[in-house]
């Protein structure tokens, strides 16, 4: 057999190169990836920790507005709903005796450093507290300062930590600017000002200069004063009552009422029969000139049917007497 002019070993060497130059020239074409193996190893999946606040989608995030009013009624107010915060851990859920400690360990706090110690035992997030912006402890709120800071915590069974770490909040302050004006309304009000208009015998109107917030800036009567203030007695028991207001007597049917004025707001007694019918005129009460007062039944006593003088609220809508 005729053997080939080429040695062994120089086809082995042509085979290897032309080897070498396919996958060369596979590996270059465009849109060929070489494939690699399967991996092995699991996804990681993080912890989620730290604060939800109401009506933030977003853990660890809140925004606090903060409204300057100009013009009538001046004056700052703060939306501090948004900062209500509860704190979250999906490695250690609450649980019956956890509680969890949050320190604030920014840069620039004081010392001590803000803390705030919170109930974590049942539901799926801590006892609320809410923040404000500072730098020192408050045993009231929890103060953090404006963006992004740094708190630690320990989430604590009976004294035992269970789990502890650090994590980031960020706090956005929005300031905004508005006009804030009062205008005129006609409200009622009673001649006594200690009196709420629901029990108010005598009640009056009155035009105010008033802010949206309640707060008055002027008031002009509307009604003709009068110095003398009206109160009013009316008996909605089942038997009648004797009473005495200073020294003058009255009698009083069931269903009956009593008016009559007195031109100081200081309090003055009244004595009446609250025992029985027949019994003498010895219980009192004090009384507030401008209220409406009743007499009601409190059942049987030892000598017959017993009465006492109370508020006498109206329904609905302020009665005028």
């Amino acid at each position: 057999m005729k053997m080939s002019p080429y040695p062994v070993t120089l086809l082995l060497f042509m085979g290897l190169g032309l080897f070498s130059t396919l996958v060369s020239a596979q590996s270059s074409q465009p849109g060929v990836i070489p494939s690699k193996p399967p991996s092995t190893q699991p996804e990681v999946t993080l912890p989620e920790i730290g604060f939800e606040f109401e009506g933030s989608p977003t853990l660890n995030n809140a925004e606090l507005t903060e409204t300057t009013y100009t013009g009538d009624c001046p004056g700052v107010t703060v939306d501090r709903d948004s900062f209500k915060a509860r704190f979250y851990s999906s490695q250690s859920p609450p649980g019956e005796g956890r509680r969890v400690v949050i320190k604030n360990i920014t840069t620039g706090m004081g010392d001590p450093a803000p803390y705030t110690d919170r109930d974590y035992s049942k539901g799926r997030l801590s006892e609320s507290t809410t923040t404000e912006f500072g730098t020192e402890h408050s045993s009231k709120k929890f103060r953090v300062v404006t963006g992004t800071n740094l708190l630690s915590y320990e989430v604590r069974e009976r004294g035992l930590v269970l789990e502890s770490g650090q994590f980031q909040s960020t706090f956005k302050r929005n300031t905004q600017q508005l006009v804030r004006n009062a205008q005129w309304y006609e409200a009622k009000v009673c001649a006594n000002s200690a009196i709420t208009t629901n029990v108010c015998a005598d009640l009056r109107r009155q035009k105010q200069f008033r802010c949206p917030n309640g707060d008055i800036l002027r008031r002009e009567m509307l009604d003709s004063e009068n110095s003398s203030i009206r109160t009013l007695i009316s008996n909605q028991s089942n038997r009648v009552v004797r009473l005495r207001i200073s020294n003058e007597l009255y009698s009083l049917e069931p269903g009956e009422r009593l008016r009559f004025r007195r031109s100081s707001t200081n309090s003055f007694s009244v004595y009446y029969n609250g025992d029985c019918a027949d019994c003498k005129v010895a219980q009192s009460t004090f009384v507030a000139p401008g209220k409406r007062l009743q007499f009601v039944d409190r059942g049987k006593g030892a000598s017959g049917n017993r009465v006492e003088l109370v508020d006498y609220p109206t329904t609905g809508e302020i009665e005028e007497e």
